[in-house]
């Protein structure tokens, strides 16, 4: 079973029976299509609330380490930064089979690092998002040699117990984000080691869930 749905991005999201299986079964790593379904919803959310001129999403196709070696990744970044003019992007990213969450602040000139292992953003990802960060400041009509670089933040956050979480704890950081409208602070929301207690896990699965089911409904009862 293949599911198709419709982005506001040139490229269609499909959800898989795989992704579902993996999904379902709750003990896996999660794919790239659930992470990216996910952010179909926190930016719904954003709306509802009134912040969709304060947070952004970043595809974590375009900017996984694969794309990455692509100089489009750079132009897709900068071009969305300077299109979209949001104050926060949210940036999940996946390498080697980990997900990462990445957070870009242009207004408070910020990269806020996630790691549920603790490891630090590779010299390769951070090189990609200075040099983003180096074009969108001279399409805002800086000069190249006259403006503030990002200031890089490593947080010390929920470090996860089993192998396979790490989609998860994405999920809980992002969904946290958005609904509590956080945007600066980050040492005081989220400089806590401990792992992300399972109720919590929990939760963010039941509401993709609830998000995915009312999704495919409305496009049933609309065919």
């Amino acid at each position: 079973m293949i599911l198709f749905f419709e982005r506001d991005t040139d490229m269609p999201l499909y959800i898989y029976m795989t992704d579902l299986l993996e999904f379902v079964v709750g003990d896996q790593k999660l794919s790239i299509n659930i992470i990216q379904f996910f952010m179909m919803y926190l930016s719904r959310v954003s709306i509802n609330d009134g912040n969709q001129d304060v947070y952004g999403f970043l595809d974590p196709y375009y900017i996984n380490p694969i794309e990455a070696k692509k100089s489009k990744t750079k132009s897709y970044i900068t071009y969305t930064m300077s299109t979209e003019g949001k104050q926060i992007y949210l940036c999940p990213y996946i390498n080697e089979g980990h997900w990462q969450l990445l957070v870009l602040s242009p207004v408070y000139k910020t990269a806020v690092w996630f790691c549920s292992l603790h490891k630090k953003p590779s010299t390769h990802l951070k090189n990609i998002i200075d040099v983003s960060w180096l074009g969108y400041n001279i399409l805002k009509g800086r000069s190249s040699s006259n403006y503030q670089k990002l200031t890089w933040l490593n947080l010390k956050c929920n470090r996860q117990s089993k192998g396979y979480e790490c989609g998860y704890y994405v999920m809980q950081w992002m969904i946290t984000i958005v609904r509590t409208g956080i945007k600066t602070n980050w040492e005081k929301f989220f400089m806590d080691e401990s792992p992300v207690p399972l109720p919590a896990i929990e939760c963010v699965r039941h509401v993709w869930a609830t998000y995915f089911l009312n999704f495919y409904n409305s496009r049933i009862a609309n065919q």
